[in-house]
């Protein structure tokens, strides 16, 4: 089985239907109008797509698989795909256009890729952690000393297979032997070698230590304030990370801003018997609070408590926020006649 599909969010150069085989685990449910992941370009990154037709042959050589559904009902119906190659062709428009007329725009996907470290690269046990540091710390310093030495150090920043059997052989917990040259550098025996790191690879490989192994991608790279796509390509062939392919819905639960009161009803009291609260917005707010207990913040705002207020009222101590989920019903104020 095979299936024609349109990329969602595409170049106009790039907006026409593409095939693709329909793996068996899939074939019993995939129909036109579903939405599907799949593999595009020589380089395999996965797309949002839709499936405008289904086929059981295909013209086309070199086809690949469909790697994911992403729903389990067609988000277009058999009327919605045609008013599609209507609206295409009538105001010469892309695929993807048209159908961002026909399905609701929280429906679409955000697509990111997170960077996760290999089992092999993450320390053994604390000792480890700790000799790891030291490594990467003696390296780093090293390199900004003299650059092409330290690349002839080969120093890993984390526990490569070599230097993991070596570590098991040590399984007292005492540090793997050290020579420390004359000239400041680090001398690891032959057995301990592992494949070459530079500093920024260094780097990539401690802030994921820190983040327990895994990182999306542009939140690296904002630690970074710098690319790092070349790093992350050659860390990938030396096996010590691989990068995953995440979507989420961009329609996610609506929240508030809710603000509470953080002293007793006592404590407040005191203050205002001793005169240590002179605005009345402070002394207006907190009579709020404590009757009514939690208020969102906008409910507030409409009364004519500004965001500022409201902010200088938590540094000072009385107040504290909270993110409180909010349940949207479209039924809410509607008239259901039974």
């Amino acid at each position: 089985m095979f299936v024609s599909v349109v990329l969602n969010n595409t170049a106009r150069e790039y907006d026409k239907c593409y095939d693709y085989r329909v793996p068996k685990n899939l074939e019993s449910y995939i129909q036109p109008g579903i939405r599907v992941l799949v593999p595009f370009g020589r380089s395999g990154v996965i797309r949002e797509a839709f499936v405008m037709e289904v086929k059981e042959e295909s013209s086309f050589k070199g086809i690949k698989d469909v790697y994911q559904l992403v729903d389990e009902t067609p988000v277009l119906s058999p009327e919605l795909l045609k008013l599609c190659q209507f609206m295409k062709k009538r105001y010469i428009c892309t695929y993807d256009l048209s159908i961002r007329c026909m399905i609701p725009a929280g429906l679409g996907l955000l697509y990111r890729r997170e960077v996760v470290l290999c089992q092999e690269e993450i320390p053994l046990n604390q000792e480890t952690n700790n000799e790891t540091q030291q490594l990467s710390a003696a390296y780093r310093e090293h390199s900004t000393a003299n650059e092409s030495k330290a690349m002839n150090q080969n120093i890993g920043g984390g526990v490569t297979p070599k230097k993991k059997n070596a570590l098991e052989q040590n399984a007292t917990g005492n540090v793997i032997p050290q020579e420390q040259a004359t000239d400041g550098t680090l001398n690891l025996p032959a057995h301990q070698a592992c494949n070459h790191l530079n500093a920024e690879e260094m780097e990539i490989i401690d802030i994921l230590q820190q983040h327990n192994g895994r990182l999306f991608i542009d939140q690296l790279q904002g630690l970074l304030k710098k690319p790092i796509m070349k790093s992350l390509k050659m860390l990938e062939e030396k096996n010590y990370i691989y990068i995953v392919n995440r979507f989420q819905m961009k329609a996610r639960a609506k929240t508030e801003k809710v603000i509470w009161p953080a002293m007793e009803n006592e404590e407040y009291q005191e203050m205002v018997l001793n005169n240590r609260i002179r605005s009345m917005n402070y002394l207006r707010v907190m009579e709020m609070l404590y009757e009514e207990g939690g208020i969102p913040a906008n409910e507030l705002n409409m009364l004519g408590f500004s965001m500022a207020i409201l902010k200088n009222m938590e540094k000072k101590g009385f107040v504290f926020f909270t993110e409180e989920p909010v349940e949207r019903n479209p039924l809410d104020e509607v008239d259901v006649q039974t």
